[in-house]
């Protein structure tokens, strides 16, 4: 008797409208992947092509931006003033895509690392309906809570070639697994550790946002970026750990508090000091 009460228990917590256990991981990686989609846009210019994602901060920051957030090279070497962002535009009857030309403005990175976040203007309908926020992008500690290890399969939204998935302007959904180790600590005595995955980076990838989903939710682990040695002819694609993105909106959010009459990030100050580039 004693037997079956407690089978009659355990398949009532397997029962999900009753709403005493969580959803199923399989929805909850469906439900991050579909917000990376999303948040995921493909940059174009003459001389550049890459991937990046829409980052917005609202911690007690009544001034928060909208921030294109990519590999610092893929804004570096644009021969131009103006980057074409494919970014989509959700109607009642379904996904449009859109193209708008956004200034290349003065952007923000640490020395050293291949990551640059610049502020954007759009108009409504080109506003990202999902953007990645602060608590999606994981540190040491919570990339471990969400299984990132040596061997383990993490995702990446990204443009290959600068295809586009369908004509709504989706990218393309890629996994790859772990290929080196250590992954902890990000940060070492000596520098700044990347990781390897297990595939071949092509152009079109660097800046795309690498996530990891896990029974929690699952959170943002890395950004694709340019490969620290190019004297191996295999170009494997090297993933800058997220707290390196955190650091960079660190230094950002810094920076404009200290200069609070140029959201632009114009400023007087020598490069080298702010790690502006341009």
């Amino acid at each position: 008797m004693l037997a079956v009460v407690l089978r009659a228990a355990a398949a009532l917590l397997l029962v999900p409208h009753l709403g005493l256990a969580a959803p199923p991981q399989g929805e909850r990686k469906v439900e991050l992947a579909e917000r990376m989609m999303e948040s995921t846009v493909r940059l174009e210019s003459p001389g550049s092509s890459g991937s990046g994602f829409f980052l917005l901060d609202p911690r007690d920051n009544p001034r928060s931006v909208l921030l294109l957030v990519t590999a610092a090279h893929v804004f570096q070497s644009a021969k131009g003033p103006t980057l074409e962002v494919a970014v989509r535009e959700r109607t009642k009857d379904g996904w449009v895509a859109r193209t708008v030309t956004v200034q290349l403005v003065e952007f923000y990175g640490l020395p050293d690392l291949d990551i640059a976040m610049m502020p954007v203007d759009l108009v409504a309908a080109a506003h990202p309906s999902a953007p990645i926020t602060p608590d999606l992008l994981a540190d040491d500690e919570q990339m471990q809570e969400h299984g990132v290890a040596v061997g383990a399969e993490v995702l990446l939204v990204s443009y290959p070639l600068g295809l586009l998935a369908n004509e709504e302007g989706f990218g393309l959904l890629k996994s790859g697994h772990i290929a080196t180790f250590p992954i902890f600590p990000t940060r070492t005595p000596t520098g700044r550790r990347a990781v390897l995955l297990d595939r071949e980076i092509l152009d079109g990838e660097y800046g795309a946002p690498v996530f990891k989903p896990s029974p929690q939710g699952g959170a943002v682990v890395g950004i694709v970026a340019k490969p620290w040695s190019t004297t191996n002819k295999i170009r494997m694609l090297t993933v800058l750990p997220a707290s390196h993105i955190l650091d960079t909106l660190d230094g950002f959010n810094k920076l404009r508090a200290a200069n609070k009459a140029a959201p632009s990030l114009r400023s007087s100050v020598e490069p080298d000091q702010r790690s502006l580039h341009r």
